[in-house]
């Protein structure tokens, strides 16, 4: 483990969509054993925008490898019309590589690549259900603040809990500070 960032330094990072990320993104979600048939299928879309215009779709993919395995990946794009604010759509870890900071790892480096592109907000959102704790427990030790709660949104009893972490001021200059973590980064073009 890297002492300075806590996550093993054996992860590389990479950026960009490919076709072989499509099924990348099938595997891990199928996988996952927590999404439905449906939430799988918006994946897909958003997978496949991202392929089709590259960052024109406003969709940024982010995975993290070990080795030439791809074992996690998030998907975070700017929200129309609030400048500033972006959203982080996926986050999906290989259930075997959970509980080793893969998400946390995740979460962190699309924060700084949402800042770089002069970012201050980050929303997410995630369901009321059992199976989702974990996730919002994630969420919450990253300093997510619970913004609201709709009530029934997704179906009766299931809600959707939005979440909120200000990451920065508008305005703040995009320095890049360097790749502390000692992980490496690769841009895929598209």
């Amino acid at each position: 483990m890297s002492v300075e960032s806590g996550h093993p330094a054996w992860y590389s990072l990479r950026e960009g969509m490919t076709g072989e990320g499509l099924a990348t993104v099938e595997r891990l979600v199928r996988g996952a054993g927590i999404f439905t048939n449906e939430e799988l299928g918006v994946a897909m879309e958003v997978a496949e925008e991202c392929l089709a215009r590259g960052s024109r779709s406003g969709y940024h993919f982010l995975w993290c490898c070990n080795g030439c395995n791809t074992i996690g990946f998030c998907c975070f794009g700017p929200v129309p019309l609030a400048p500033g604010r972006f959203e982080l759509y996926w986050i999906v870890v290989d259930r075997a590589a959970r509980r080793k900071g893969i998400a946390s790892l995740l979460i962190e480096s699309a924060e700084q690549r949402i800042l770089n592109r002069g970012g201050s907000v980050v929303y997410l959102d995630t369901s009321s259900r059992g199976k989702y704790l974990p996730a919002r427990r994630l969420y919450e030790k990253k300093r997510y603040r619970k913004e609201a709660v709709l009530r029934d949104f997704y179906a009766v009893g299931d809600h959707r809990i939005i979440y909120c972490r200000k990451i920065g001021r508008p305005g703040m200059p995009r320095e890049d500070t360097g790749n502390r973590k000692k992980i490496t980064t690769k841009t895929i073009p598209g």
